[in-house]
C-alpha cells in the first residue's frame, strides 16, 4: 500500500494533468518539486500540524483530496515564483 504522500502526490498530479493550459515545462517542474525530499518533509510536517490542531476532515478521502488540491496549487505557485525571479 502507497504512503499517504505518494497517495496524495499521485492525486495531486492528476490535478495538474486536469489542467489543460498548463505548459508541460511547469507541469514536469511541479512534478520533480513534489518529489524533492526536502519539500516532502516540509509538506508532511504541514499536514501533521494540520492533524494536531485538529483541522483535518474526519473523512480521510475527503482530507486526501483536499491536501492533493492544495499540494498541486502550492508547487504551482513555488514553480510560478521561480520562473519570475529568473
Amino acid at each position: 500500500m502507497k504512503d499517504l504522500y505518494s497517495r496524495i502526490t499521485a492525486d495531486a498530479v492528476s490535478v495538474l494533468n486536469g489542467m489543460e493550459t498548463l505548459k508541460p515545462e511547469v507541469k514536469r517542474r511541479a512534478i520533480a518539486l513534489m518529489q524533492n525530499a526536502d519539500f516532502r518533509k516540509e509538506v508532511k510536517e504541514g499536514w501533521d500540524q494540520d492533524t494536531l490542531r485538529g483541522v483535518r476532515d474526519p473523512d480521510h478521502e475527503v482530507q486526501e483530496r483536499k491536501w492533493a488540491r492544495g499540494l498541486a496549487q502550492r508547487v504551482l505557485t513555488e514553480v510560478s515564483s521561480e520562473s519570475s525571479a529568473q
